[in-house]
């Protein structure tokens, strides 16, 4: 079974309503174990198909199809902090081998941490009707080739064998 866990951290500075209490810093961590029969990242709400479209043009074209209100222009990188990407990659890394070794539960698909709260949660939502995760046609498409079903004038990370 082919299977993705993807990972993501956001660093995010808050601004309280409150002024003596100033600003403050929110974590929130991501683990997402995607597979058949389970939602994607889209359905998810985890990704912008147009930013990420954005993001995969040439920097020049993006400039100029951002400036004329195209595609999203290129936004702030977030910070690095390796305690808090080292948790999350931890945390899928643990998800994984649980799973791989039959004592993990399959029942929930996402684990969110927010740990500047120490609070973490669990969930599996629902494949959207009509999204191409739920068409058995898609499955495992990035184990043939051409990869994903698309054609690179040379491959992206060096020869395949």
């Amino acid at each position: 079974m082919a299977v993705v866990v993807d990972l993501a951290v956001l660093v995010s500075v808050c601004e309280s309503a409150d002024e003596i209490a100033g600003a403050h810093v929110e974590i929130d961590e991501r683990v997402t174990w995607v597979g058949p029969g389970t939602a994607c990242l889209l359905c998810r709400g985890r990704l912008d198909a147009a930013l990420a479209y954005a993001e995969n043009l040439d920097p020049d074209a993006r400039k100029a199809l951002a400036g004329e209100g195209y595609v999203a222009a290129a936004a702030t990188p977030q910070p690095a902090v390796a305690t808090l990407t080292t948790l999350a990659a931890a945390m899928a890394a643990t998800e994984f081998l649980l799973r791989l070794s039959g004592i993990g539960s399959t029942e929930a698909t996402e684990m969110l941490l927010r740990p500047h709260v120490g609070d973490l949660r669990r969930n599996r939502i629902s494949q959207r009707p009509g999204c191409f995760c739920s068409d058995p046609a898609y499955l495992a498409r990035g184990q043939r080739d051409p990869y994903l079903d698309l054609m690179w004038p040379t491959p992206p990370f060096g020869e395949r064998s």
